[in-house]
């Protein structure tokens, strides 16, 4: 099976009787991480050359940062409260989301972005075809496929930044968006 992946859960909190206290770490390949640093650089230095990311984006960003969005956001809330005008603040948490997005859509978001023809085949040949599995105490489950998923444990989840990108196209707003 090409692409095969096992997954370690790792326990990140709560009780360890419940599933969803685990985050996945998938193992691979020193050969398959030297390959999506490859990527990951090609596709990164595309984004800082060409189209990239809006400015509301913080997060996987030379000079950007949790820090840099703080401080951006304090500065943005000060000067219209300065103002006298209201402010209405709405915190949106997409931490499991990114496990559902399709390889077709993060495939679609790169090439709006900009991605070579020859970059996104790349892409898409890492991603189709991935199987993956879970290890719990030398104990294995049967491989199986997965079309979604930000591939955590890889330097894939950095590409989140592309995902939500778009998020506040259309949105009269200020809006600061920070990815980790």
């Amino acid at each position: 099976m090409t692409g095969s992946t096992p997954v370690t859960p790792i326990h990140k909190k709560g009780g360890r009787e419940d599933p969803r206290n685990y985050r996945r770490v998938s193992l691979t390949s020193v050969l398959g991480k030297i390959m999506e640093q490859f990527i990951l650089s090609v596709i990164t230095q595309n984004l800082q050359d060409g189209q990239g990311l809006r400015p509301s984006q913080h997060g996987f960003r030379r000079g950007r940062s949790c820090l840099t969005n703080l401080i951006t956001f304090y500065d943005q809330v000060t000067r219209l409260v300065d103002a006298g005008r209201a402010v209405d603040v709405v915190y949106l948490d997409f931490s499991k989301a990114f496990d559902t997005v399709s390889h077709r859509t993060l495939l679609d978001k790169l090439a709006a972005h900009g991605l070579d023809r020859s970059t996104l085949c790349w892409v898409r040949n890492w991603l189709d075809g991935r199987a993956q599995r879970v290890v719990v105490s030398g104990a294995a489950s049967s491989w199986g496929q997965s079309p979604v998923g930000s591939l955590r444990g890889l330097c894939w989840g950095q590409l989140c930044s592309i995902i939500i990108d778009d998020i506040d196209e259309g949105i009269e707003s200020l809006i600061s968006k920070f990815a980790e």
